[in-house]
């Protein structure tokens, strides 16, 4: 019996399936619902069977896939265009959903904002944008954005964690010879 028995993988399978499904928390579960509930009101009868297929996806993967699915779902059931208020409605039942993980984290308040202020500013580019451009141009700007800010969050992470050092200040290059200052580009470190 070694790790490629299949009763032995689909074992360690359930355990670790036990273990996501345990992590699952009350707040968690009445915001998916709220979610499948919103879905199910702006979409009618087939927003029901939307919304179940949100929440078995909120129970099986967690918060990520849900809201992933949820947004496919509400972009299939309105394929045309989707009123203001049902966007606004749907937003508003996923940043619930959101905002209850969120309060399982350490610094409940940070991760809060940054979500709302992430979701305000990649929707308002989207919409901006899809209502300037036609649909591709205004999902590329969208990609776009979000690139550039989260390259931007990945480089905030690596000054705060202290992983960047500023080579310019200490008058370090690249081949390991030190900067002169003086007028001379580069001094090989003998003295003249």
């Amino acid at each position: 019996m070694g790790e490629r028995d299949p009763l032995v993988r689909s074992a360690e399978g359930t355990r670790r399936l036990r273990g996501a499904v345990a992590e699952r928390t009350w707040s968690g579960g009445i915001a998916v619902i709220l979610l499948a509930v919103t879905v199910a009101a702006i979409a009618g009868p087939i927003g029901a069977l939307a919304g179940l297929a949100i929440a078995a996806t909120w129970y099986g993967f967690g918060t990520p896939y849900a809201i992933a699915a949820s947004t496919v779902l509400l972009i299939g059931l309105f394929p045309d265009r989707i009123d203001v208020f049902s966007f606004v409605l749907g937003t508003a039942a996923m940043i619930v959903l959101i905002l209850s993980e969120a309060a399982r984290t350490r610094q409940r308040i940070r991760t809060g904002v940054v979500a709302i202020v992430s979701i305000a500013v990649l929707g308002g580019v989207g919409w901006g944008a899809l209502e300037a451009w036609s649909l591709w141009i205004a999902a590329t700007a969208t990609l776009v954005v979000l690139a550039f800010l989260s390259y931007g969050l990945h480089r905030y992470e690596l000054v705060v964690l202290g992983l960047v050092s500023d080579d310019r200040s200490s008058g370090a290059h690249s081949d390991g010879e030190r900067a002169d200052r003086s007028g001379n580009r580069i001094s090989g470190g003998e003295s003249a």
